[in-house]
């Protein structure tokens, strides 16, 4: 049976595979109960357990089921945010302090850990039981002792929270219903300020992925931005899902223009980064709100001083 299902699932993900090759993907998802019946019959049969891909040197654990970045890994056997990975690594130092913001099972808390080596450290925050198992996994399998993990949700202040799950996508939870689906967990919620109060290091580089949450986090980082004076930002920015905390997405991007960030949208598609002028927001966000938009989430490189040219740029 184990051979059957593993079987069945492998030439599930080699038809999406020819689709995808064939560039009619995305036409056939438009096609009503296409993507549903895709769904049902990924999650029937992926295989129960743990799988693993090589990725950058790594071995990285992964429930098949998630439909998410777990399937990504199994599509394009190790690949994940080309553009993103290789602007990560060149913005990463031996020696630095990196915190990851929602590390799900830690794919770039593991690329952190290599490249800052034994002088520096990592702090990893995820607040899914699940995500966390496997983050915890995946830390241990590749022998890191620089990594600390906090099962924690970041956010304005300390205490708990509903942490509600997106069955198909381990990047999909969220503190906010926007995405629906009635299964929660509680979980703890910390702010930076106070996870790291009574330190006086800085913080060189900070990964935020929190489906929403970023004006939270950001709220409760204050003190940690004023020690942080180079702090680089690396924080995804998705409109829908800010908008589901109450809050307008355009007021995010300003708080950050407003601490002498500048911003750099980064376009995942043609490897670029490009410079973004705050009075004009309403431009970044409107293609990622718009009916039947191609995506409706992108990721910011936000840096102090004179942009990008002089993290990377080039390397992309």
């Amino acid at each position: 049976m184990e051979a059957t299902t593993r079987g069945i699932f492998s030439a599930l993900l080699r038809t999406q595979q020819i689709l995808m090759d064939l560039g009619v993907s995305r036409v056939i998802r438009r096609i009503p109960f296409a993507y549903p019946a895709y769904t049902f019959l990924y999650r029937r049969w992926a295989p129960r357990g743990e799988v693993f891909v090589e990725t950058h040197g790594h071995k990285l654990f992964l429930d098949p089921r998630d439909m998410g970045m777990a399937r990504a890994f199994l599509l394009f056997r190790g690949q994940w945010e080309e553009t993103e990975t290789s602007l990560f690594c060149s913005l990463v130092k031996e020696g630095m302090t990196v915190v990851d913001v929602g590390a799900n099972v830690g794919y770039y808390t593991l690329l952190a850990a290599r490249l800052v080596g034994r002088s520096g450290r990592v702090v990893a925050f995820e607040p899914s039981p699940d995500n966390f198992a496997l983050l915890k996994r995946n830390v241990e399998a590749n022998g890191y002792d620089n990594v600390v993990l906090v099962p924690k949700a970041v956010s304005d202040d300390s205490g708990t929270a509903r942490l509600r799950l997106d069955r198909s996508s381990s990047g999909g939870h969220s503190l906010s219903d926007f995405r629906g689906g009635a299964d929660t967990v509680e979980v703890e919620t910390i702010s930076l300020d106070e996870y790291f109060a009574g330190h006086d290091d800085r913080i060189d580089l900070l990964k935020v992925d929190a489906e929403g949450a970023e004006m939270a986090i950001f709220r409760g980082m204050q003190d940690v931005l004023a020690r942080s004076p180079r702090l680089i930002l690396l924080t995804e920015f998705f409109p829908r899902a800010i908008r589901s905390f109450g809050h307008r997405p355009e007021d995010y991007v300003r708080q950050l223009a407003g601490c002498g960030f500048r911003i750099h949208p980064i376009d995942e598609n043609r490897g670029k980064i490009e410079t973004l002028d705050p009075s004009q927001v309403s431009e970044l966000i409107e293609p990622l709100v718009a009916k039947r938009a191609r995506k409706d989430v992108l990721n910011l490189l936000c840096v102090k001083g004179n942009g990008a040219a002089r993290y990377g740029e080039a390397a992309l």
